[in-house]
């Protein structure tokens, strides 16, 4: 999934960055995933693994 906002378009406040396996189709747990996080000209990048209907927190900013 992707979200954007244009330059100086992004509401302020905190934002918690989660990523959550709904469903496991491909039926191989656990399923490894990759999150970029681009503010401004910054972009970091997260990985990890999620089983089925497993919540896993990546990270969390502020925006001002």
């Amino acid at each position: 999934e992707n979200i954007y906002w244009p330059d100086g378009g992004a509401p302020k406040g905190r934002f918690n960055v989660r990523v959550h396996c709904y469903t496991q189709r491909s039926g191989r747990a656990p399923i490894k995933f990759k999150v970029a996080i681009k503010v401004g000209n910054v972009v970091k990048e997260f990985t990890g693994q999620v089983s089925n209907d497993e919540l896993a927190d990546v990270h969390e900013f502020t925006m001002n």
